[in-house]
């Protein structure tokens, strides 16, 4: 989903090696496989809707919301994670006022 918005931006992705220790908390693992199949399932659908709703929009945060939605309104992502996608975006704008 990040790559159609950077692009959008004139921007590219790069990966590196881990900078930072994981260390997992206790949870089920079956759930975390479970939430995590329609990205397994949908891949190709995942990056044509994101590359299809990118807007025009000058930042990337609504271009985040709207291929968010987008991928709401394709039953791909639910409305839990539009809400948490929202309570983060605010918390990176308020970081980013923190900041100066």
């Amino acid at each position: 989903m990040a790559e159609p918005i950077l692009w959008s931006l004139g921007y590219r992705l790069g990966f590196g090696p881990a900078t930072a220790i994981h260390e997992r908390n206790p949870h089920d693992y079956l759930i975390d496989f479970e939430s995590e199949i329609p990205v397994y399932l949908y891949a190709e659908k995942v990056v044509e809707t994101a590359q299809k709703s990118v807007s025009k929009g000058p930042t990337i945060e609504e271009k985040m919301r709207d291929v968010y939605y987008s991928l709401y309104n394709e039953n791909i992502v639910n409305a839990q994670e539009l809400s948490l996608l929202n309570a983060w975006l605010v918390d990176l704008s308020r970081a980013a006022e923190m900041r100066g």
